[in-house]
């Protein structure tokens, strides 16, 4: 893995293309020099969802995606990836106009803190998991700019999927508490029983 005191990068990447694209990716067009700088953090899904902006207004000039997502990044491993201290230099760095937000799917882990390691899912690992989104929260609250959250979908496993929906509750809380939108796309991965559909509508 590598460490976290790696330089943030300074190009702004193209979102990569998920491994099987269900239809033709689009040509991405030139953007005007004032375009609107739409930010995209979070972990492996959230490079999903920048790829999918930066389709949905491939021919828009007026608006261009930044995919500044690490794919195993999360709250838990902040020795990884420390999202709520990074997140300052990726704001003063690409300075957007919106930032999106999608992360948790590498949550369901134990949390090592300076109490010690507690297991996923245990009060002491929601009230230091609940402690981390709210500093990153914080930070985005303090930049000034419009936060759109997207909760997690569900995900294959029954378990995990339970797992995301506890972590979709608090997301929604807190991320509403500080004035950011809460943006449920749940029922568009489930099927009629709830569980994950790789495809849908």
């Amino acid at each position: 893995q590598q460490s976290d005191d790696r330089a943030p990068a300074t190009r702004k990447k193209r979102p990569a293309a998920p491994s099987e694209p269900t239809y033709p990716a689009l040509a991405i067009q030139p953007k005007n020099p004032d375009a609107r700088k739409v930010l995209v953090v979070g972990d492996f899904v959230a490079a999903g969802l920048a790829w999918g902006l930066d389709q949905a207004f491939a021919e828009e000039p007026r608006l261009t995606v930044i995919d500044r997502s690490d794919g195993s990044s999360g709250f838990v491993r902040d020795d990884y990836f420390n999202w709520s201290a990074k997140i300052f230099e990726v704001l003063e760095a690409e300075k957007p106009d919106m930032i999106v937000v999608l992360i948790g799917a590498n949550d369901r882990q134990q949390i090592k803190t300076p109490d010690g390691r507690f297991e996923s899912g245990s009060d002491e690992w929601k009230k230091a998991y609940q402690q981390r989104v709210e500093r990153f929260l914080l930070a985005l609250q303090t930049y000034g700019k419009p936060v759109y959250w997207v909760g997690a979908p569900p995900l294959r496993s029954s378990d995990a999927s339970v797992d995301m929906a506890q972590l979709n509750t608090l997301f929604k809380l807190r991320a509403e508490a500080v004035g950011a939108h809460f943006i449920d796309v749940w029922d568009g991965f489930a099927d009629e029983s709830g569980k994950f559909i790789s495809r849908g509508p």
